[in-house]
């Protein structure tokens, strides 16, 4: 996860090439729901007995002060895409009433609200639920982007939620979303030849039947054009 404390401006920074390969599937018309949906790391986390609505908004403003890569957005600067850093997150701290439903309720809102359509052009890459759910404790959502983060940075993130709400203190650093950029483009660079080597050895040489999973399909043949561009 990346850290920005107490910026009070939005800035603009690069992003990864595999930042603009998300923004590139969530502007294709084309591409399959089912491809976003992939894309969402989620983890809900159902707590007993119940926990107090301001105990988890100071979580909330807490982690978002301290990760700024929760603040994040996808937008264009003169023609090309930056990630713009917010000062503050974009739409808050949802919590949801749902004391008198019973946990077959809860659990199947919860799973809706996952749902929730998420792409990188969305308002927001990172989302906060409290589901209160009574006499059956709460349940905290957490939704976030892949395009911000990864399987270990949302440990990281659960980590540090449970830190928060038991006020212990953060002592580590966080890692800015530039200095993640710099660090993810040096390791590319550094293992670019082994990759390529990779890569050559596993797809060279090419299959000689190019349209084979056409043709499985019954399918007709590519078009002339298209064979010469590929």
């Amino acid at each position: 996860m990346k850290s920005t404390k107490g910026a009070k401006i939005a800035r603009f920074a690069p992003i990864s090439g595999f930042q603009r390969l998300m923004l590139h599937t969530a502007l294709d018309a084309h591409t399959d729901p089912r491809y976003h949906s992939v894309f969402v790391l989620a983890v809900a986390l159902r707590i007993s007995p119940g926990v107090g609505v301001r105990s988890f908004e100071r979580v909330f403003k807490t982690l978002v002060a301290r990760h700024d890569s929760l603040r994040l957005k996808y937008v264009q600067v003169d023609g090309d895409w930056k990630a713009q850093i917010l000062p503050e997150h974009p739409v808050g701290f949802h919590v949801h009433d749902m004391k008198h439903a019973d946990v077959e309720a809860q659990n199947e809102a919860v799973i809706a609200l996952n749902a929730t359509p998420m792409t990188a052009l969305s308002e927001a890459l990172f989302e906060f639920h409290l589901v209160q759910g009574g006499q059956h404790g709460d349940v905290v959502l957490l939704r976030l982007h892949h395009s911000i983060t990864d399987g270990y940075g949302l440990a990281v993130l659960i980590e540090e939620l449970l830190q928060c709400y038991l006020r212990i203190p953060l002592v580590q650093p966080a890692m800015t979303h530039e200095q993640f950029v710099a660090l993810r483009q040096a390791d590319i660079e550094a293992n670019r030849t082994q990759a390529e080597a990779f890569w050559l050895n596993h797809l060279l040489p090419a299959p000689p039947e190019l349209e084979i999973g056409r043709i499985e399909q019954g399918l007709p043949r590519s078009s002339a054009r298209f064979c010469d561009v590929f």
